[in-house]
Formats: C-alpha cells, structure tokens, sequence
C-alpha cells in the first residue's frame, strides 16, 4: 500500500473525510497510477529536463525530498506528507468545493515550486555542481591574499561566478571598486600547490557594462574566497557552487544562486522598482530590509525575511519559511516545511499554499483582509475579528475591517493558524 492511500485510509479512519469522499480519492489515484511526482513533471505533464541524471536538481542524490532525510514521506511524516508525489488533477463526483479548491492550489503550488528551482538552477551550467571537496584537498596547502582595486566608470553591476568560495559583497560611498581576493591550492607537495598557486589568475575587468572578477587557471584543487567593495548603485548578479554569499547595502537588482552555499543579504534595493532573486539548492536564505520585488527560493534550505517593501515570492520544497514585518504582498509556496508569516501592512495579497507543513498567518488588527482558509486533514484555528463568518471542519472564511485585500490559506494535511498582531499597520 503506498503512502496516498494510507493517508487515505486514515483521514477516513479519524472521521476527517467522508466514505464517499475517500472513495473517490482512490479512484483517483487509481486512474493516474504511475502519472509521476511534481518534480518529474512540468505543468501540463511534459516531462522536465535534468531530472533523472547526476544534476538532477528536485528530487536528485543531494536533495532532501526523496532521499533518506526527505520530511514527505519520512519516518517522521505526519500522514499525507509524500507531498512530492501528489498529483490530485481531478474533479471528483462526491468531493466537496473545499477539497477541490485545495487541491488546485496544491498542484498549483507543487508544479509551481519545481518550474522555479528549475529556472534558478539553470545558470549553474557552467559551475561544477558536485564538486568533491576530498578530492580538492592535498597533503599541503598554500595561500596568498592579492589586493585588486579599478574605478567603477559607467558600469553599475558586479558579475562573479566561483565554483569553491565565499563572497562578501558591500556597498560603499566612492566610485572606486576594492578587492581582498585569497586564493588557496592544494597539491601533494607544497611545491607542487605553490606552482598550482602561481598559475591562478585574478583580476577586474570591465565587460558589456559590468564589472566581472575575472579567474582563470582554477582548478578542482583551489577555493576562491573575495571581499569586495563596490559603489552603493551597484546591482550584483553572482553564481558559486560551493561558498555562501553575502550582500549590504546595495541599492541595485541583486541576483544570487547558490548549490549548496548559504545566501545572506541585508539593505539592499533602493525602490519597488527594484527586482531582486535569490535562490539555493541546498543553502538557507536571510534576508532583511528588502525594497523592491523579491523571489526566494530553496530545495532543502530554509527561509527567513525580516523587513520587506513590496511584492514578496518564496518557494521552498523541504524547508521552513519565516517572514515578518512585510509592507506590499507577499505569496508564498511550500510543500513539506513549516510556514510562518507577519504582515506589518498588506496592501494587495497574503496567499499561503502548503502540502504538509503547518501555517500561522499573523495580520495588523487594522487590515482590511478577506480570509479564506481551508484544508484537507488539518486543523483550522483563528482569533481573526471576522464578519459574516463562515467556519466548517475543513474551511473558514469571513472579512475584517470591511475587506477588500484577500488572505488566502490552503493545506492538505498541514495545521492552519490566523492571529491577531497587536501591531497596527501603520507605520
């Protein structure tokens, strides 16, 4: 018996869905046996490329979701969390409109997830992806820290693509960009990694308009960690296989993709219009006083924003999503973490998908929301001042303040939470 129908079984054994409706649900799973999971699968059932080979990226060697540590379909899965393999593309005779509504959006938010770490992953091409750190490593080491300074002219972006190493990037009040880069080699002989050493080259160069730290002769055996300080307009678009990446006080477009190194970014966009994407495999993103569009998105990472000003976007597979203090929207997908979300003022939209994860939703007790709430297996639970209140075991929804932003919340086997703050929106 697989992991659907025993959900199946037990959402009927506990009395949370009716006979008719758990048959149904079988028919279902029946009718699309071997149809695949969200992550073999694009929207519209094509199969997605890079998948089944060593890269492959949702559900490869190096992702949780299927692998022994996966949270869908674990040990410590509560029942229904095989959310990776859900593929409930039906309009049941018997099923309720909450269950149907929820299911959509459960789809929407599993083929969703997929096609944006796919999109993230795709510049990663050119980086190695499964670089071995204990083949890099030899028997000696040797280090040199080189000093790289050029003036930033017309150009107003920061390119860097590093296979091993950190980068720290800041902004800074001159128009002249400054480099603390330290390369290290390893060989079996200290002469054979000081020779390795000499043929890395490192430098500043200016192309199509940005400004490109430029590596040549790395190999499998070096690491590569900058410290670079560039003007405060500088944008910053920046790749690295194994490193985590900083990024303060930048008023431009930031654009960071990381496989397995951790993502920090703190002031950064001047405006809303300002577009920034920050994405990882396995890496955790934070992320603090944010202007402008964001889209954040992990494999296995988790997720924390503290302090945005526009319109916000977060995908996670496995891991937890934190947000707070949100000014603008904010919509947000998870099939197996944990969701938490504070708005200090929604202005066009809170939307909250997850699989299996638990979600608690806190909105200013001045907000004018609509609230819809449903689910399959969970609990729903609110202290939310609503009007017109409409509440069944599987749905809720009502308004606040007279309504008109709309506050959208949908679990298949996840808890749902909607709470007061006791902030208001104002700032």
């Amino acid at each position: 018996m697989n992991d659907e129908r025993a959900m199946i079984l037990t959402m009927l054994r506990e009395g949370k869905i009716s006979v008719a409706e758990a048959d149904a649900l079988l028919d279902v799973l029946n009718d699309d046996a071997g149809a695949g999971g969200f992550s073999a699968t694009r929207p519209g059932g094509s199969p997605a490329p890079d998948q089944s080979g060593d890269d492959a990226k949702p559900g490869g060697d190096d992702a949780k979701p299927g692998g022994d540590d996966a949270k869908p379909g674990g040990d410590d899965a509560k029942p229904g969390r095989r959310g990776a393999d859900f593929r409930f593309d039906f309009d049941a005779a018997g099923l309720s409109d909450g269950i149907r509504a929820v299911m959509g959006s459960v789809r929407q938010t599993m083929s969703g997830v997929s096609e944006t770490l796919k999109n993230a992953f795709s510049e990663f091409g050119d980086l190695d992806m499964h670089f071995d750190l204990d083949q890099g490593l030899g028997r000696r080491r040797v280090e040199d820290t080189r000093a790289l300074t050029t003036e930033a002219g017309s150009s107003d972006r920061l390119h860097v693509s590093n296979v091993w190493g950190d980068l720290r990037v800041r902004g800074g009040g001159s128009d002249a960009i400054d480099a603390e880069v330290r390369v290290t080699a390893w060989a079996a002989t200290e002469e054979e990694a000081a020779t390795r050493l000499r043929s890395i080259a490192v430098d500043l160069v200016e192309r199509d308009g940005a400004i490109v730290v430029d590596v040549t002769g790395a190999e499998r055996k070096t690491r590569i960690d900058i410290d670079i300080t560039v003007p405060r307009r500088f944008g910053v678009t920046a790749s690295s296989a194994s490193g985590d990446v900083w990024i303060e006080d930048a008023d431009g477009a930031q654009s960071v993709r990381t496989a397995s190194g951790d993502i920090s970014v703190a002031s950064v966009g001047a405006s809303r219009a300002a577009h920034h994407v920050f994405s990882s495999k396995s890496g955790s993103i934070v992320a603090a006083s944010l202007s402008g569009d964001v889209d954040a998105s992990t494999a296995s990472g988790d997720i924390r924003v503290d302090g945005f000003d526009g319109a916000l976007s977060v995908s996670s597979q496995s891991g937890d999503v934190h947000v707070t203090d949100g000014t603008g929207s904010v919509e947000c997908k998870s099939v197996s973490g944990d969701v938490s979300l504070s708005m200090r003022a929604p202005e066009a939209k809170i939307a909250v998908t997850s699989v299996s994860g638990d979600v608690v939703v806190r909105v200013p007790r001045d907000a004018a929301v609509d609230v819809l709430a449903s689910t399959i297996s969970g609990d729903i639970s609110s202290d939310l001042p609503l009007a017109d209140e409409r509440r069944d075991r599987r749905s809720l929804s009502g308004c606040m303040n007279g309504g008109g932003i709309p506050a959208t919340v949908s679990t298949v086997s996840g808890d749902a939470s909607l709470r007061l703050d006791s902030a208001t929106g104002s700032p």
